[in-house]
């Protein structure tokens, strides 16, 4: 089992960051519930958060590779931040 890190943010509306309009608990919670429903991730953990940016910690125990994260993210209104792409 491999621990892995993620980071996410809620995806902008009509150009407009919604991301300021929700706090920092609620935003982790909604991460936290997106992620939870991906078969084969357990042991999630919030390791920090505010109104921009959730970063959790989990452990992959599924077979293949999963391929459909950013899809299922969407879903919820998140998308990931790639660690290259982060200022």
């Amino acid at each position: 089992m491999v621990k892995h890190t993620i980071v996410m943010e809620r995806v902008a509306a009509d150009s407009l960051n919604t991301a300021a309009f929700f706090d920092s608990d609620e935003f982790a919670a909604e991460a936290l519930n997106a992620l939870s429903q991906i078969a084969g991730v357990r042991d999630i953990e919030i390791v920090s958060n505010d109104s921009v940016l959730v970063t959790a910690t989990y452990v992959w125990e599924g077979g293949a590779h999963y391929d459909h994260t950013d899809e299922h993210l969407l879903q919820f209104g998140l998308q990931r931040v790639w660690p290259n792409a982060q200022a």
